[in-house]
């Protein structure tokens, strides 16, 4: 039986510098430090990208479809930092 909160083992190893390593080719391997540097950059990113989305929503017109609130989106994220975003070019 565990108590709420308590850790348990895991067979194998998923620590985010591991997990970043298998899924993504870096040469060379990023280290602990440079994967939670990179997750805190995202993070950074996509929590702006999603307050300019809900700011987009409560914008939002009748008629609008989703790629309009989307295109909202990146003009009020544009707005704040004098860049495009990015990230959605994949």
């Amino acid at each position: 039986m565990t108590v709420a909160n308590e850790v348990t083992p895991n067979s194998e190893d998923s620590t985010p510098k591991n997990y970043c390593n298998e899924h993504c080719s870096f040469d060379p391997s990023r280290d602990g430090v440079a994967c939670r540097n990179r997750f805190n950059y995202m993070n950074k990113i996509l929590g702006k990208l999603f307050g300019a989305y809900d700011g987009a929503k409560r914008l939002q017109r009748s008629g609008w479809s989703e790629n309009d609130v989307l295109a909202k989106a990146q003009e009020i994220y544009a707005i704040g930092k004098n860049v495009q975003f990015t990230l959605m070019a994949e």
